[in-house]
């Protein structure tokens, strides 16, 4: 079975499991704030590092003739479908609104935080989503294991 490294979500994993260890009080609150954010956007990048270099491999192979849209949610629908996968719109839209908030912070919204269940939401979705991406490949968190 081939394996399938994505250095950005191996971080993202990180982040989050370090997020998860700290201890609930106000001294660890900015600490968890940026591990939870930079949790966040690495699960997101690492889906578009993925589409990126799985829309390559195809092209190699000669299964995918057109490089996808630059809009991401095309870009995975369409690389999707070549293992017969589909995508959650409505999840993948709602956490990539999340995902904006976070990375473009409006200045009215100083006291948004992330919550430790979604920046674990949008660390699972991203994952299955590069998952099918590659199936039936096996995601590894190490490139040891790879």
């Amino acid at each position: 079975m081939r394996l399938v490294y994505v250095p950005p979500l191996s971080d993202a994993y990180f982040f989050i499991n370090q997020a998860k260890g700290l201890p609930s009080i106000s001294s660890a609150q900015n600490l968890t704030n940026r591990y939870l954010t930079s949790c966040i956007l690495l699960s997101w990048t690492a889906m578009e590092v993925a589409v990126s270099h799985r829309a390559k491999e195809l092209q190699a192979r000669g299964v995918l003739r057109a490089v996808p849209s630059r809009q991401l949610i095309r870009s995975v629908e369409s690389l999707l479908t070549v293992n017969k996968r589909t995508l959650d719109i409505r999840t993948f839209r709602r956490l990539r609104k999340l995902r904006n908030d976070v990375a473009h912070p409006r200045a009215d919204d100083k006291d948004d935080e992330p919550e430790i269940c979604v920046a674990i939401e949008t660390f699972d979705f991203c994952a299955k989503v590069i998952q099918d991406l590659y199936h039936p490949a096996k995601l590894v968190f190490s490139a040891t294991e790879s």
